[in-house]
């Protein structure tokens, strides 16, 4: 007697081996065996994923680098290359460009900022040195110019200054508000990245005002003292052995209040100059109370000597930080109403509501750094010890007298940026290999965790390095191992579905590709756009480019005319690395130089064109085509879930069992390769084509029968289902037929 053992959906994506035993799990019926470079929908079919598209190379293939998103809307979004000392910009699928006609002309008298540009005398200069210009230093001109200005090439990317190293990047935490980008890595200051047009971007230190600062000086005898209530003026400590000051204190606050109770002023000020242990300048930004000795002081809390701020975010309007070298589990967040002002109280030395305030994790018997920043309707802080969450009496809002944190989640997390998809904080298990979805529930006043890889969790054996979400057209979580691969998790919490599925990248001569970073941004029809930084060795050298992700074909959803088809298959994307030419008709394609010496894959106004070698940046093809796409090509496979099953004799399981025939049903997919095993391939008859050279197949929807010859055996028997060609495959249903053994 013949079982169905039917594949109607792939939606759970490949189930662990931990689970084999566990037949009676629901997801088993949606979950796949095996699986390369397939994707599936929520509503279930699986779909060889599209090619990656060339944006452009970086700066120095010869380094590591990462890419960050900056979102000011759905309409203007931006990839950012980091590299070691340089941002460069990434707008749909080109680089941001620097021009002569685009820019200003120089003008003497002028200030200039490190990485202004000027056009002069047609040609384009970059400030390296910030100046207000004389004739001395007119750029190409002037005795001095060398010393200000960098002649840069006319249409080369744009770029700007950072302070960032190589080895640094990773540690890059981030936020956003409107044109601005808050940079935070423990090492520096914060950074700005202000955008004031495509090509205009601005860098600079955060210069937060009054504070924050250290806890409160608690010994009498410790003392400051001013030399003056405005200006720059001299503090100096007394007392037996405070010697406070170091002199990497330069750029520290520091606060004095004088007064009594009722009658308190505030002061504070920027130290200028240090001078010994006990001396210091200070130019005073609100003026002292008096120039007498008080034990009432802060010091600032963010400086040289006491580390940088960790990671960044925002509570509502307010700016917020947390983790330095000093205090690993304080959190700070700014006034409400001046992201920049960290005044602990105003100049009364009063705590209004409005007030910055600093807190610090307590009652905890580890001191584990905080990680990151998570923000809702509640606020969260990811530790390596656990999340925990500021609690206030009765929900009220967060203020700076009342809250304390509360350990709510004994997940002990990563130091990896979380991402948010909807009212869940989605993060990364400090083992890197679990990923965790966090959200508040009313009926216990807490936050519950709900474990999302663990149909999946042999993908991420190797470690999560980054995540990003991507929400349109399909609900993606893309995580970037550590070995340079992904594996890109269906996650849709409305529809209770969770799959993961692995993702490579092609390579070609030199094996696959490394993935080193990942970033989504919103992009045309209404997509979220996925970028890559990757790195191949190929016969040219080690190359790193910028690629986005493309969705490669999208089948309709009611039945087309040919002709129709047809039309669109010219659009199909399926190769990586990939490059377009539309145009005139042509047989030859350049500007390949990075490809010399591969053998990249062809799809020419839709028809797979055999492959080429190409040589000195260029390929010849055998017919003449208008739309071309041109690149490195890479294959995939899936093959449902091993699954026992209800027999008369019970279950299938301890029974031998044999495949009798099987099938296949797909939607507008060609190049399709069946077997019981990869290494067992036959290629599906799709029917005959009498098309001639040059014009492509038509893709073909409908039930293919599948000729396998079974064997008895005790596990259930595979169907593999492969496709490795520049074209569509998607996968509706697998119907297998199984007999059980008598025994």
């Amino acid at each position: 007697m013949q079982y169905p053992v039917i594949l109607e959906s792939a939606n759970a994506g490949v189930i662990s081996p931990t689970l084999s035993g566990q037949n009676k799990i629901e997801p088993r019926v949606r979950g796949l065996q095996d699986a390369l470079n397939f994707l599936v929908r929520v509503e279930g079919p699986a779909y060889f994923r599209g090619g990656s598209k060339f944006v452009c190379e970086v700066k120095d293939s010869d380094k590591t680098g990462r890419i960050l998103p900056f979102v000011f809307s759905t309409e203007q979004a931006y990839i950012i290359d980091v590299e070691e000392n340089s941002f460069r910009f990434i707008m749909g699928d080109g680089v941001i460009l620097k021009t002569v006609a685009g820019s200003d002309a120089w003008s003497s008298s002028t200030e200039y900022a490190l990485d202004d540009y000027v056009a002069h005398n047609s040609v384009l200069y970059r400030c390296i040195q910030a100046h207000t210009d004389t004739t001395d230093k007119e750029p190409g001109v002037g005795v001095s110019w060398a010393a200000y200005w960098a002649e840069r090439a006319d249409g080369l990317p744009y770029e700007v200054s950072n302070k960032y190293l190589e080895a640094g990047l990773s540690a890059i935490n981030r936020t956003q508000s409107a044109d601005v980008l808050f940079l935070a890595d423990g090492t520096h200051v914060i950074q700005t990245l202000s955008r004031h047009n495509h090509d205009n971007w601005k860098v600079a230190d955060f210069e937060s005002e009054d504070g924050p600062y250290m806890d409160r000086n608690v010994k009498e005898e410790n003392k400051l003292t001013p030399s003056a209530k405005t200006g720059t003026v001299t503090v100096t400590a007394s007392g037996a052995g405070f010697e406070p000051f170091e002199d990497i204190d330069v750029g520290r606050h520091i606060r004095l209040r004088h007064g009594d109770v009722g009658a308190y002023k505030v002061g504070w000020g920027i130290i200028t100059e240090f001078t010994d242990a006990t001396h210091v300048n200070v130019e005073v930004k609100r003026e002292f109370g008096a120039i007498t000795a008080t034990d009432v002081w802060w010091m600032g809390a963010w400086s040289e000597t006491t580390g940088y701020p960790t990671n960044v975010g925002f509570i509502n309007e307010s700016f917020a930080a947390s983790s330095t070298k000093a205090q690993t589990q304080t959190h700070w967040k700014s006034n409400s109403f001046d992201i920049y002002d960290f005044g602990p109280t105003n100049e009364k030395d009063e705590v209004l509501d409005d007030s910055a305030y600093s807190k610090t994790i307590g009652g905890s018997d580890q001191i584990n750094p905080i990680h990151s920043i998570s923000w809702a309707q509640y606020l969260v802080l990811l530790t390596g010890g656990g999340v925990w969450r500021l609690v206030t009496t009765a929900n009220e809002p967060i203020r700076p007298k009342n809250g304390t944190f509360r350990l709510d989640c004994g997940v002990k997390a990563a130091d990896i940026d979380p991402v948010r998809i909807g009212p869940k904080t989605v993060f990364v298990q400090k083992n890197g290999k679990k990923v965790y979805a966090l959200q508040y529930k009313f009926e216990n006043d807490g936050l519950t965790e709900e474990l999302l890889s663990r149909l999946g969790g042999k993908l991420f054996s190797v470690g999560i390095k980054e995540i990003a979400y991507q929400e349109t057209p399909e609900p993606y979580l893309w995580c970037l191992l550590n070995d340079g691969t992904l594996v890109c998790m269906l996650y849709d919490p409305s529809e209770k579905v969770v799959g993961c599925l692995p993702v490579t990248l092609g390579g070609g001569s030199g094996g696959d590709a490394v993935v080193e970073s990942i970033a989504v941004i919103p992009g045309q029809n209404d997509r979220d756009h996925l970028y890559l930084r990757v790195k191949r060795t190929l016969i040219s050298g080690v190359v790193r480019t910028i690629e986005r992700m493309t969705l490669g074909h999208t089948p309709y959803d009611v039945a087309q005319e040919e002709a129709d088809i047809l039309a669109r298959q010219k659009e199909c994307f399926f190769v990586d690395c990939g490059m377009v030419y539309r145009g005139e008709p042509t047989d030859t394609i350049d500007g390949l130089e990075i490809f010399n010496g591969e053998t990249v894959r062809i799809l020419a106004d839709g028809a797979v064109h055999p492959e080429r070698v190409v040589e000195n940046g260029q390929i010849t093809l055998q017919y003449t085509a208008s739309i071309i796409h041109v690149g490195l090509g890479y294959g995939g496979h899936l093959a449902p879930a091993r699954r026992e099953f209800d027999t008369k004799y019970g279950t299938s399981h301890g029974h031998a069992k044999r495949l009798e025939k099987a099938a296949v049903l797909v939607r507008e997919s060609l190049d399709i390769r069946y077997g019981p095993a990869l290494n067992s391939l036959t290629k599906a008859s799709l029917g005959k084509s009498n098309r001639k050279l040059g014009q492509p197949t038509l893709l073909f929807t409908g039930e293919i029968p599948l000729a396998i010859e079974g064997r008895w055996d005790m596990i259930c028997p595979d169907v593999y289902i492969a496709h490795d060609s520049p074209t569509p495959c998607e996968v509706q249903r697998i119907d297998r037929f199984i007999s059980v053994e008598d025994n």
